[in-house]
């Protein structure tokens, strides 16, 4: 049986989207890696990230890069694309087609309902039709 991904949170999402708007490729030098690791964790399994190895510091650093590449242009990026579409349309029709995507889209990527994507739809939601 396959493990089910787990859902980020809010707080895995806020250091993703600041991690990517830093760092658009991996840095070459090992002290902005350490920066770059140290915008997630202040230490890896108990090691705080100053005193890792310049080898693992790179390897880790990738991993997070790429990870909080795929955090922010991901499925919840998509969802948020249509929150934002759904909060400036005007028009019914579309507005229940986006009601309804965003629906599917929550529903297949099993967000929870406390989720911050599920309280930013019901707001765009009962926000009243712009214009």
């Amino acid at each position: 049986m396959a493990r089910q991904p787990r859902v980020p949170t809010e707080e895995d999402m806020n250091a993703a989207r600041e991690i990517v708007r830093r760092f658009d490729s991996l840095p070459k030098e090992t002290c902005e890696q350490m920066e770059l690791i140290g915008m997630r964790y202040k230490k890896i399994n108990g090691i705080p990230v100053d005193q890792l190895d310049d080898d693992r510091v790179y390897r880790i650093a990738e991993r997070l890069l790429i990870h909080s590449n795929r955090l922010v242009r991901g499925p919840t990026n998509t969802i948020l694309d249509n929150i934002g579409r759904l909060e400036q349309t005007r028009d019914l029709d579309q507005r229940e087609a986006l009601e309804e995507r965003i629906c599917i889209q929550l529903e297949a990527n099993n967000i929870p309902d406390n989720h911050y994507l599920v309280r930013r739809y019901e707001q765009a939601k009962q926000a009243k039709t712009p214009f």
